[in-house]
């Protein structure tokens, strides 16, 4: 039996048709991308003196984690993402699918921060990593680590919500 090119292109067609209603092409809207707050965050300088706070959403799962702030839309000021990790390990952090420019603070498991990222290009593909160890991970709105003057050696504490 031979099959001829025309009847070739109309099953790789009906193939590609069939892988194409598979994909998520959507809004990413579906997904529930509503903030939650689940710790209060304070920076401080290496002096204690407080620079500024934030209600952070918690992502301590490996999920959570790969999630992070990807297809958000926007996200307040005063808000921001707290990744917690198992190990105090150099972290690598890429901006795929953001929709907005994000600030990315390393912290230790001393809770000093010993790297930021500031500013980060949305749908910056290549991997962010950290030139220091860091178990904690925030991230804010590009910009608020500047406007608030957080830099490396600076002290951050939370409380969670359920404390």
């Amino acid at each position: 039996m031979r099959i001829n090119q025309s009847a070739l292109i109309v099953i790789g067609i009906g193939i590609l048709i069939t892988v194409l209603l598979f994909i998520p092409w959507g809004s990413k809207e579906a997904l529930d991308l509503s903030f939650e707050k689940e710790a209060q965050l304070t920076v401080y300088s290496p002096e204690g003196e407080q620079r500024t706070q934030f209600a952070v959403e918690l992502a301590d799962t490996p999920e959570e984690i790969e999630q992070g702030l990807r297809f958000r839309k926007k996200l307040k000021m005063e808000h921001g993402m707290f990744f917690i990790t198992e190990e105090e390990e150099v972290q690598s952090f890429w901006m795929f699918d953001m929709l907005f420019p994000i600030d990315i603070i390393y912290i230790d498991s001393a809770k000093e921060i010993v790297y930021i990222s500031k500013a980060m290009p949305i749908d910056f593909k290549e991997p962010v990593p950290a030139l220091a160890p860091s178990q904690y991970v925030l991230q804010i709105n590009g910009g608020l680590s500047d406007k608030y003057n957080i830099s490396i050696g600076d002290r951050v504490d939370w409380t969670l919500k359920n404390n």
